[in-house]
């Protein structure tokens, strides 16, 4: 788990009334994203996931539950099966930094933003490829035909409920699900099975969750002065991304709106997912 230099709760020899030391997380000295700035927006999130993961010992203790129940544990609740296995499977997590876990192999998962996602049956098939890898790729072709029969076919709608709100996911559900009848409907037309129609044009799938450089950026300032770092000694980087006022020693609002930020989504961690 992640240690502490200082546990809480000591006090120094000789001075019983003296104050309690003050604690500090081992990750605090991890505050530097800049490596990551021309890193794809996939190992970007995965990076954000990591290292605000870092900062909660419950939620640390959620992963440990979930390498050693795995569907069972309580923060699939939350987070999908792809980031929590992401973590669960992560060697050196949560003693490791994001940047050294890299240099040792670390595998990010792909990147997955949205919420709803629709497949059709034939995708499924396709993604999964098990006939084919037992060469049976006509068992395949007559399953997929099946599919389109008497005007039906199947999809496999997925939704991480939790990320918005229930009535607006479903809602997403139904234009994902149009877009994809669209889509196959156009395929079955260029292939000669069935008639053209007109199709009106529809709306695009979901939005993107937010990115996850920016959330390491607002993590870097908490970090950074967390572990004693004063606003007038910012490294380099941290000057960039937050220049500084009329008043050079006094930090601006992007500086204690970054540091607040970042404190609210560690706080939240545990029943909350961060991204949304």
């Amino acid at each position: 788990m992640c240690r502490n230099h200082h546990k809480s709760g000591l006090k120094r020899q000789g001075t019983p009334n003296a104050l309690v030391t003050p604690e500090i997380r081992y990750c605090w000295k991890d505050y530097d994203f800049s490596y990551l700035h021309n890193q794809s927006t996939a190992i970007q999130r995965c990076a954000a996931l990591y290292e605000y993961a870092r900062e909660s010992d419950e939620f640390i203790a959620a992963v440990v539950d979930f390498r050693e129940t795995y569907i069972t544990a309580s923060v699939l609740n939350i987070y999908p099966l792809h980031e929590a296995s992401f973590l669960g499977n992560a060697h050196g997590f949560p003693e490791l930094s994001f940047r050294k876990a890299l240099e040792l192999g670390l595998t990010c998962p792909p990147l997955k933003t949205n919420d709803v996602e629709v497949l059709s049956a034939c995708e499924v098939v396709h993604s999964f490829g098990y006939l084919k890898q037992q060469d049976r790729d006509e068992a395949v072709k007559e399953f997929i035909d099946r599919l389109g029969q008497r005007n039906r076919i199947q999809y496999l709608v997925t939704i991480r409920w939790g990320g918005c709100p229930d009535a607006k996911l479903v809602d997403l559900a139904a234009k994902l699900l149009l877009k994809k009848r669209r889509e196959e409907t156009a395929w079955r037309i260029r292939a000669g099975r069935i008639k053209s129609e007109r199709i009106r044009p529809g709306r695009r799938g979901m939005p993107q969750s937010a990115s996850g450089i920016d959330y390491l950026h607002q993590l870097s300032v908490f970090r950074f002065q967390k572990s004693g770092g004063t606003y007038p000694n910012r490294p380099s980087y941290l000057r960039e991304l937050y220049p500084g006022g009329e008043n050079k020693t006094v930090p601006t609002k992007g500086w204690n709106k970054a540091f607040q930020a970042a404190a609210n989504r560690i706080a939240a961690l545990p029943i909350k997912y961060l991204f949304s």
